[in-house]
């Protein structure tokens, strides 16, 4: 164990009570700070952010035993028959493949029964990554000289490692995206994506975040075609229903499918699910 470094000239900041000051009920740390002025006069209101966190010493403490119960209720509800993505994914593992298999098995023993999936989607995340894939995938065939139907699987893995913050890439961004009201690297990659050439002057951000939407329906059609896949045989499929999906932040940070069952689970079925979870978790 590593011996803590104690020196004169070195603040120590009290962690622990900072983080009970500014967490927050959910566990979050989430503050909006206006700026007014310029870049030489920045002027920063501090105000609603001591509002709130004279709110989390005076409410926080009382509401703290029924959130904590409140929250591990929701995530095991959350949690129950669910089949997680990957990110920009839309194949599964060996896991899912089999728990999927036996709840197959379990509608066609059992005519009966039926299920209901809502699709649950992290979409800020999900187009995010897509944005930054479709830029970086773009650079790299213009470095390379390569055109879209030369591009093979292993130059998608090259793609996929090249982080968005890498220099070179960043450099060539800054190139080809010319616009100086343009500051964040997502508005940047909006931006090139969107652009059909170098003199484009059209709205190139619309246009480039209309490409992102389209790969990204593109992928929630892909997952709804890998899951129903399974359940194509002696009519089962009609007994499979897909509900509205739902756009929200989910409480594991990936989409995932939710699958619902009218009655109490089957056992098997509850032993497969904890068995494809279990070994999820470990991988």
């Amino acid at each position: 164990m590593a011996v803590r470094m104690k020196r004169i000239e070195s603040k120590r900041m009290p962690v622990t009570l900072l983080l009970v000051l500014i967490r927050e009920r959910d566990n979050f740390i989430d503050y909006t700070i206006p700026i007014t002025g310029d870049l030489k006069n920045p002027k920063f209101n501090l105000w609603n952010v001591l509002t709130e966190l004279l709110g989390n010493v005076l409410i926080k403490p009382p509401s703290i035993p029924f959130m904590s119960h409140a929250k591990h209720i929701a995530n095991e509800i959350e949690k129950f028959l669910t089949v997680k993505w990957m990110t920009r994914q839309a194949t599964i593992n060996k896991d899912q493949k089999e728990f999927l298999e036996k709840m197959r098995d379990f509608l066609k023993e059992n005519p009966d029964a039926a299920i209901s999936v809502t699709p649950i989607e992290f979409e800020s995340k999900e187009t995010e990554y897509i944005l930054f894939y479709e830029a970086k995938k773009k650079y790299y065939l213009a470095s390379h000289k390569m055109d879209a139907d030369s591009f093979i699987k292993k130059d998608s893995v090259i793609v996929d490692e090249i982080s968005a913050k890498d220099s070179l890439f960043v450099h060539y961004l800054n190139k080809q995206v010319a616009d100086t009201m343009l500051f964040t690297i997502q508005e940047k990659c909006k931006a090139y994506i969107g652009k059909t050439s170098n003199t484009d002057t059209g709205n190139y951000l619309v246009e480039g975040m209309k490409k992102v939407d389209a790969q990204f329906n593109i992928l929630v059609k892909r997952r709804e075609n890998m899951f129903s896949s399974f359940f194509k045989e002696n009519g089962i499929e009609k007994r499979v229903s897909f509900q509205k999906a739902e756009n929200i932040v989910p409480f594991n940070g990936f989409s995932y499918y939710k699958i619902d069952y009218k009655g109490d689970i089957p056992k098997n079925l509850k032993k497969a699910y904890s068995q494809m979870n279990d070994l999820e978790e470990n991988r």
